[in-house]
């Protein structure tokens, strides 16, 4: 049996193994500390956001002499009161690759669409042409979430790979070739400050653009215009590594390591305090409400209630000019978005009907009045013309609230219902009140469509008939002589033998 002293002797023995071990393993075998991320940060908290809009890239770039990139890894975050937020590379949105996030199906979640635009319309999407994709781990917080309470965001943690591969990208158009240049030339190692643009979307709530949420699960859903926008410039060679322990998602470069501060990057140029108010769709829809609710009903009226035919025509034909002005605005718009771009939406539909009406109602109301003005006669136009004039104005009013729901705007149908019938009230009472003034002073009446006596085939009033020396109706001009075809358009109503009397002839000389 071993002694107590041999036993000390033993431990000691081991216990200045161990330490030996420990300190080679500390010396030849325990790995180094991960380095940094290098990266690229961009941040906005200015006055006219919600919050903090964040981007930041590192390139992984095994070769450093290489001017093309292996992987690109991104990070933006931005509030979540906005539809979605994105990033393009560029002075501008003319071919440039742009990274966009919105809130998934479940609201929770986010969905990547990595699009390429074309100018001042939605960017399209695509499929193929870059190798881009979310990220997850461990190490990164809240990454590809939407927190909606208060002060909630957006978070995206992706990865583009392969980036070098895509110079080589086939059967891609001449301007996805020109986005895939620039956006390799941007991560290349040789590069210093590189332009790019961000923006969110409209904001949700009552009262501002935008207040349907966005949530999809599909790359290609419709984006409403942004409501906030601006440029920025990144020195993305000082985000550029050849370790690929080093490569990764950037990670907090603030002091507490939970904030973002602007890091190898420019402050955001003066547009990011301006929010962006689109005058194309508010012209559309103030200037077609305009007309169809005021200046057609008004021009309406000023032909039966105080039947001056010439300004009937003068304030209609202004109408169908303000028509022609928003149309054009209509159709411009359309061309932005891969929804409305085919004309194909009840509300387009039914705008071009109604336009097509109001160009044949101007043109039958032209012909009818010049052929009975020679011929005084009722015509077949006349009658379309009746019919039509009325038909067209309750569809272009029917057709506003189907463009307040297209726009998003369908908190405004209450308002609009309520001025529309402010309106016809006002319009109703002003013909009533003319009516009666017209019985009271025993006035004669017009006709069905504010003439002295009917354009449109109605007969004069029972015991009214016209004498045959007569002739037709009087035609339209100045001259006092019944007898000629420019006399005024009234009715001739004889001091001496009166309608229903035979008028008085000079006896026969002998």
């Amino acid at each position: 049996m071993p002694s107590f002293a041999s036993l000390l002797t033993l431990l000691a023995i081991s216990l200045l193994g161990f330490a030996n071990y420990a300190v080679c393993m500390d010396s030849d075998q325990t790995p180094s500390a991960i380095p940094a991320t290098p990266a690229a940060v961009f941040q906005d908290s200015g006055p006219s956001i919600d919050g903090q809009f964040v981007f930041a890239l590192s390139a992984y770039q095994p070769n450093s002499t290489s001017n093309t990139t292996a992987d690109l890894y991104l990070y933006m975050s931005a509030p979540s009161v906005y539809q979605w937020m994105g990033v393009g590379i560029g002075r501008s949105m003319g071919d440039a690759v742009m990274w966009i996030a919105y809130p998934s199906q479940n609201g929770t979640g986010l969905t990547l669409s990595v699009r390429l635009s074309h100018g001042q319309r939605e960017p399209d999407f695509q499929a193929q042409a870059f190798g881009c994709e979310q990220i997850w781990g461990d190490d990164l917080a809240d990454g590809n979430t939407v927190t909606n309470d208060v002060n909630g965001t957006m978070t995206l943690n992706a990865v583009c790979r392969g980036a070098a591969a895509w110079n080589s990208s086939a059967a891609v158009t001449p301007g996805l070739q020109n986005a895939i240049d620039a956006f390799i030339y941007t991560v290349g190692a040789q590069n210093t400050n590189n332009n790019f643009i961000y923006a969110v979307g409209p904001r949700y709530g009552y009262g501002d653009r935008g207040s349907r949420k966005l949530r999809s699960d599909s790359p290609q859903a419709g984006l409403s215009m942004h409501g906030y926008h601006g440029s920025f410039t990144m020195q993305t060679e000082q985000a550029v590594t050849n370790d690929s322990n080093a490569a990764g998602i950037p990670q907090f470069n603030g002091a507490n390591s939970s904030q973002w501060i602007t890091e190898n990057a420019s402050s955001p140029s003066a547009t990011k305090e301006d929010f962006v108010f689109d005058l194309v769709p508010a012209m559309h829809g103030v200037v077609m409400c305009l007309t169809f609710v005021i200046v057609f009903p008004l021009g309406a009226l000023v032909l039966r209630v105080l039947q001056r035919v010439i300004l009937h025509a003068v304030v209609q034909a202004v109408g169908f000019v303000l028509v022609c002005i928003a149309t054009a605005g209509g159709i411009v718009l359309s061309t932005r978005y891969h929804w409305s771009i085919g004309l194909l939406t009840a509300h387009q539909v039914v705008g071009v009907l109604v336009f097509i009406a109001l160009a044949a109602q101007l043109g039958l109301g032209i012909v009818h009045h010049r052929i009975f003005k020679n011929q005084k006669r009722p015509t077949i136009m006349g009658k379309i013309h009746k019919y039509l004039g009325p038909t067209t104005i309750v569809a272009g009013v029917i057709n506003a609230p189907l463009g307040l729901f297209l726009a998003d705007k369908s908190h405004l149908v209450v308002a609009y219902v309520g001025v529309l019938i402010a309106i016809a009230l006002i319009l109703i009472g002003i013909s009533e009140l003319r009516k009666r003034q017209q019985k009271a002073t025993g006035a004669a009446p017009a006709g069905s469509e504010g003439y002295r006596y009917s354009q449109f085939g109605h007969e004069p009033d029972q015991g009214q008939k016209f004498d045959e020396h007569l002739g037709g109706p009087p035609a339209y001009g100045k001259s006092q002589s019944y007898k000629n075809n420019d006399g005024p358009l009234r009715l001739y109503e004889s001091q001496q033998s009166g309608w229903a009397q035979e008028p008085a002839h000079p006896r026969p000389m002998v």
